[in-house]
């Protein structure tokens, strides 16, 4: 049922994308590669505040909305996918940290 839901939904272009423990691991990967198991969102922006990171980074819309993360990490685009794509992924383990965003990406880019 849930791969069902998911299609339909990607029929409407609606995408469902798994990050663990938060979206900002996508945007850390995007500076470095990194399987580390962070607990929270929390220790995953600390990471990605270090220096020639995001450093003014903050998870607000006034943030999202003032910055077009876009363009500073198109740059790093083919690094994130490289780092997201080689990340094992335990099921069994919450912690694991991983992002599928990298997908959408790929497909985005197929359809160039």
């Amino acid at each position: 049922k849930e791969k069902s839901s998911c299609i339909k939904a990607y029929k409407n272009e609606i995408y469902f994308i798994e990050s663990n423990p938060a979206f900002e691991f996508w945007l850390l990967l995007h500076f470095v590669f990194t399987d580390r198991q962070f607990r929270n969102c929390d220790e995953v922006i600390t990471e990605l505040k270090k220096n020639g990171r995001l450093e003014k980074y903050e998870k607000s819309i006034e943030y999202f909305s003032k910055n077009n993360l876009y363009l500073q990490l198109k740059e790093k685009l083919e690094s994130a996918i490289n780092h997201a794509r080689s990340i094992s992924i335990d099921i069994n383990n919450p912690h694991t940290s991983y992002s599928r965003v990298f997908e959408v990406f790929e497909e985005l880019l197929q359809k160039r």
